[in-house]
């Protein structure tokens, strides 16, 4: 059922994720990691830059509760190595939450076809179809909501 309502909004809005999936990919690392700091600066939250390259953001933020590792990958396809790498760099940091958000798909895991994987209850992986799609919404337009200073990370924030 859920493939299903991921087919009717990608074909009801396809121009308009085809654009943001643009937009999506031209975004820079630095701009992502300005969005990150600025909302750790407004809700007091401490955060330490792991890896930083032209096209990988690893950043690990730690709330008053947990902390969370959070991953932003410019890429068409995240292979299954990825994911294991990323996965260990969680039990490296004892991180209680993992985000994995990509611009592009993420390889077939087991079978599994939903678009934001969850593979168990503290890591998420979040593809560019569903980043999009909770961003635009139903009626949103690109130019409005989907600009570099109006994308929201706050779901990914620890507590």
């Amino acid at each position: 059922m859920v493939t299903l309502l991921n087919e009717l909004y990608y074909k009801l809005r396809k121009e308009e994720i085809e654009k943001a999936h643009i937009i999506l990919k031209m975004i820079k690392v630095e701009t992502i990691l300005q969005s990150l700091t600025k909302l750790c600066w407004k809700y007091n939250i401490q955060y330490e830059v792991i890896i930083k390259t032209k096209d990988t953001l690893t950043i690990k933020l730690r709330g008053n509760r947990e902390i969370v590792v959070f991953k932003y990958h410019k890429a068409d396809m995240v292979l299954r190595e990825n994911i294991d790498s990323f996965l260990s760099e969680l039990d490296e940091n004892k991180a209680h939450k993992g985000i994995y958000l990509t611009t592009g798909k993420f390889e077939k895991l087991s079978g599994l076809k939903n678009r934001v994987l969850v593979l168990s209850r503290d890591c998420m992986l979040e593809d560019s179809f569903s980043f999009i799609k909770r961003h635009l919404g139903l009626k949103g337009r690109v130019l409005v909501k989907f600009k570099e200073d109006n994308l929201d990370f706050f779901k990914y924030l620890p507590q």
